[in-house]
C-alpha cells in the first residue's frame, strides 16, 4: 500500500478566505488563513497547524451579481469541524516512525468542495502534504545537491512532468470537514488553494 495511518489526527479546522471574481457563475481568485488542530494517537500531542495560501474557486450561487464579486467566509474555533481519520503517511518517508509534528509543516494543497443556503456552507476537504527538493535544501545544506534539486523541483513547471512530480512530492495525505460563514446567499463549487503551514 502507498500510504498507511499514521500516529497524528486532524481534530478540527477554521480559517478565513476572501475572493473575487465573476459573480452567480463564478470563476475566482482567492486567499486566506488555515489552522488544523492536530494531535498524536499515541502520546496525545496536540498543536495546531496554520498557515496562508493562494488559489482559486469555480461554483455557483445564486444572489444579486453586484454583491457576489466579493465574497468572504470564515469559520472559527466555536463552529463544528472535525477530522476523518488518520492522517495517512507515505510508505518509506524518513521520519515517519513516528512521524514528527514538524513534517506537517511545509507546503500542502487543500482540495474543498462546499455549498449551502442562508450564508452558511458545508465543506469537506483534502489536504495534500508536499516535500521539494528545494525547500529540503533550507533544512540541511549540507547533504543538498542544489542542482539536483532545482531540476527535481523544476519538474513541477513542466506540463508533461507537472503531474507525476507533484503526485511524488505528496508525503501525507488527511481529511476534514466542517461548518463555514459565507456572504455568499446559496451557493455549491470547489476550490484549490496552495498553503505554506508552520507547526
Amino acid at each position: 500500500m502507498l500510504f498507511k495511518p499514521g500516529n497524528w489526527n486532524i481534530e478540527g479546522s477554521y480559517g478565513q478566505t476572501g475572493s473575487v471574481g465573476t459573480p452567480n457563475i463564478q470563476v475566482k481568485l482567492s486567499g486566506g488563513t488555515l489552522n488544523l488542530p492536530v494531535k498524536n494517537s499515541k502520546t496525545n500531542q496536540q498543536a495546531v497547524v496554520s498557515g496562508a495560501g493562494i488559489g482559486f474557486a469555480v461554483g455557483l450561487s445564486m444572489e444579486f451579481p453586484l454583491s457576489d464579486v466579493l465574497n468572504y467566509t470564515i469559520s472559527t474555533e466555536e463552529m463544528p469541524s472535525t477530522g476523518i481519520g488518520p492522517i495517512f503517511v507515505k510508505n518509506g518517508e524518513p521520519g515517519q516512525n513516528p512521524y514528527k509534528l514538524e513534517d506537517l509543516g511545509g507546503f500542502a494543497t487543500v482540495l474543498s468542495g462546499a455549498g449551502g443556503a442562508a450564508a452558511t456552507n458545508g465543506a469537506l476537504s483534502i489536504i495534500f502534504w508536499e516535500k521539494y527538493a528545494v525547500e529540503s535544501c533550507f533544512e540541511n545544506v549540507k547533504t543538498c545537491n542544489i542542482f539536483s534539486a532545482v531540476a527535481e523541483t523544476g519538474l513541477m513547471l513542466n506540463p508533461g512532468t507537472m503531474s507525476l512530480a507533484w503526485i511524488n512530492a505528496i508525503h501525507a495525505i488527511g481529511f476534514f470537514t466542517g461548518i463555514e460563514a459565507t456572504t455568499d446567499i446559496a451557493n455549491v463549487g470547489a476550490s484549490l488553494h496552495k498553503y505554506r503551514l508552520w507547526t
